[in-house]
């Protein structure tokens, strides 16, 4: 190490669940937290978000929805902000829709979600994610069941957290560029999506076809759904629009 220069941590790869080991892991979850997984596969929400999400926050005809509130579920309120403190659009993905449809259909979606909002406003939209039993589900309730579902699948143990890192990942290598991700993943600084986007074989055939030397073939496992294009049908919703419409394992 030369003089003045300061140690930095090597980047380790952190768990993430890409798109293989969540199908091995899915056949061995309840049916309503594996829809909470794959979502959070197919939208990188983080766990409080996925959990908190309002069905009146999600723009279904444009493919779209709005993140905006979190479930804290130590406290079991609403928290009217997330972690940024910045309401972000997220594109939807088909299986994300497919996904929403699922747990939407057939419930009345207007009688509020039954836990106190922090800014004190009357919720007037139910939850998107309920367990078999009706009740808001919890990030660590779900987190476990993913860990025993992994074990039971023997894939890599994982966290809820892992679906985040995967969206990530997949979306990174779909080619999707680190700004873009930065505003999808709700990160104020690039550098934080970065640590996000785990080493792949994707990754590294991409930079050795950078190098000018042929990669082996490998099969990419899907990638994150659209395309932040100018599409004027596809891009996300005032916020204003949204607001419109308020009226065991």
């Amino acid at each position: 190490m030369c003089r003045g220069q300061t140690a930095q941590k090597s980047k380790r790869a952190k768990p993430y669940l890409d798109a293989e080991n969540a199908e091995k892991m899915g056949e061995h979850l309840r049916s309503d937290y594996r829809d909470a997984v794959d979502f959070g596969g197919e939208t990188g929400l983080r766990p409080g978000e996925l959990c908190g999400l309002h069905a009146n926050y999600v723009d279904r005809e444009r493919g779209w929805m709005w993140v905006r509130e979190v479930l804290v579920a130590r406290r079991r309120v609403i928290r009217s902000f997330p972690k940024d403190e910045d309401v972000r659009a997220v594109p939807l993905t088909p299986k994300a829709i497919e996904i929403l449809d699922r747990q939407l259909k057939g419930r009345n979606l207007t009688h509020g979600c039954g836990l106190e909002h922090t800014d004190g406003t009357e919720c007037a939209s139910a939850l998107v994610f309920l367990s078999k039993r009706g009740r808001p589900m919890r990030p660590d309730g779900v987190g476990a069941c993913v860990r025993l579902a992994s074990k039971k699948a023997e894939v890599p143990a994982v966290s809820l957290y892992a679906t985040r890192r995967g969206f990530a990942t997949r979306a990174a290598e779909g080619g999707l560029d680190v700004f873009a991700l930065a505003d999808v993943m709700g990160h104020g600084d690039i550098r934080q999506s970065r640590e996000y986007v785990q080493q792949t074989p994707t990754v590294r055939a991409r930079v050795i076809a950078a190098l000018g030397q042929a990669p082996p073939l490998t099969v990419i496992h899907g990638a994150a759904g659209a395309s932040l294009g100018a599409d004027r049908d596809q891009q996300p919703p005032s916020e204003t629009g949204i607001e419109a419409n308020e009226n065991a394992c």
